[in-house]
């Protein structure tokens, strides 16, 4: 086998998950501005001003904790990709389990 051959791949497919996080952090932005844009479009402007508050401000707190999760996510296979990229051939176990893998942890580094 070729030297590195195990390392690279490991740090591929670290590198794939990486870019998946950071695609749906980005589909998430676009998905909470079309929301958004709908809701004020449709809204009745004889309606209250508390009721456009909350259907305006649920949507984006929704999406503002996914966005989170995958930004939290995110930065924790990036410290992983950081650990692999410093291991030798003979280290490499191919394990796939994101540093600090803890879902409130991560998120309060995020908020």
């Amino acid at each position: 086998m070729i030297t590195g051959e195990n390392k690279r791949k490991h740090l591929e497919m670290i590198q794939n998950i990486i870019s998946r996080m950071s695609r749906n952090s980005f589909l998430i932005k676009g998905w909470t501005i079309t929301i958004v844009s709908a809701v004020l479009v449709f809204l009745d402007k004889s309606r209250e001003a508390t009721n456009l508050d909350i259907a305006l401000i649920l949507p984006i707190i929704a999406f503002w904790l996914l966005d989170g999760f995958f930004l939290a996510q995110e930065r924790s296979y990036i410290a992983k990709f950081n650990q692999v990229r410093l291991l030798t051939e003979n280290e490499i176990d191919f394990d796939l389990a994101p540093l600090g893998g803890n879902f409130r942890k991560g998120l309060s580094a995020v908020f």
